[in-house]
């Protein structure tokens, strides 16, 4: 696949994520505080999940291949590029907690 290719779908997700941000800045606490919270589709759930695998997984593989094909060639060190691979999966386990806690959560009402 192509490097833009690779892109788009973070790119996207960054999209997505600004929108729903600026949705909730844009309206008062008090209106979402306030509602009754409606369950949500537990496919939707899941999708959430199934996204890491598009955003992040795909990413940090495509990274790693060429890191590794790097230091084949040029033989240099990597390991600081290794470390924030390493802060990545922390966060992406962090999200699937979560994640799972939404679920556990959501199927409780």
């Amino acid at each position: 696949p192509t490097e833009g290719r690779q892109k788009r779908p973070c790119l996207d997700g960054y999209l997505l994520a600004a929108t729903l941000l600026e949705k909730i800045d844009s309206h008062p606490a008090e209106l979402i505080i306030n509602r009754q919270p409606v369950p949500i589709n537990p496919r939707q759930i899941l999708g959430l999940a199934e996204m890491l695998k598009i955003f992040i997984d795909c990413r940090l593989d495509y990274l790693r291949y060429g890191m590794e094909k790097y230091m084949a060639e040029k033989g240099a060190d990597l390991s600081a590029a290794y470390q924030l691979i390493e802060n990545v999966n922390h966060w992406r386990r962090v999200a699937l907690e979560k994640t799972a806690r939404m679920y556990t959560v959501n199927k409780g009402r």
